[in-house]
């Protein structure tokens, strides 16, 4: 299980990077052993359009002692149409940002992903020929109606307590393992 990492890493700053390293150990076999043998609960996260709300909240309230923020916006993508030009197409969609602005998204758009991906600051220097990645993710206000709908669902309100618990639980036996295996390593 190694964490997704962007390839201009010199764009990231070492703690954002260490930092998903942390938080993969926990949220992967957090979120596979979810659904690993619940297909009811694999359909619900496939079809939810709550699901990057719930889960970035969860994320950020149970790693708040690590800077974590949530952030709210549009993630663009280009929609292709087949029988005219591509337009481009937002989602609302909800992600973390670390201390130094970079961009921890743990519920992916278009991906049931059990990995967090990690995307440099805006403001980092990357290559021109890929174009920025940051780009597609745009914090606003605009979706604040939305987003607030999502968080009233009936969906919402019973699976936040439940995941924000669960994952509490998964902390806390991850990390007991991590210091044992660091005190066994001295």
């Amino acid at each position: 299980m190694s964490p997704h990492f962007s390839s201009y890493y010199d764009c990231v700053t070492r703690e954002d990077f260490e930092l998903l390293k942390y938080l993969s150990w926990h949220v992967y076999p957090f979120s596979a052993s979810l659904v690993k043998n619940n297909a009811d609960i694999r359909r619900k996260l496939a079809s939810s359009t709550s699901w990057c709300h719930l889960a970035a909240r969860a994320v950020a309230t149970v790693f708040a002692d690590k800077g974590l923020k949530v952030a709210d916006g549009k993630f663009y993508d280009i929609q292709w149409t087949s029988d005219g030009p591509p337009m481009l197409h937002y989602t609302v969609h909800s992600w973390c940002k670390t201390k130094d602005g970079s961009i921890l998204d743990v519920a992916p758009v278009g991906i049931l992903s059990f990995n967090p991906i990690l995307l440099a600051r805006k403001d980092a220097v990357v290559n021109p020929e890929w174009g920025f990645v940051t780009d597609r993710y745009a914090e606003t206000d605009e979706v604040n109606g939305q987003v607030e709908c999502h968080l009233r669902s009936e969906k919402f309100r019973n699976g936040y307590p439940v995941y924000v618990s669960l994952l509490r639980n998964v902390r806390q036996q991850v990390d007991e393992i991590m210091k044992k295996g660091s005190r066994k390593k001295k």
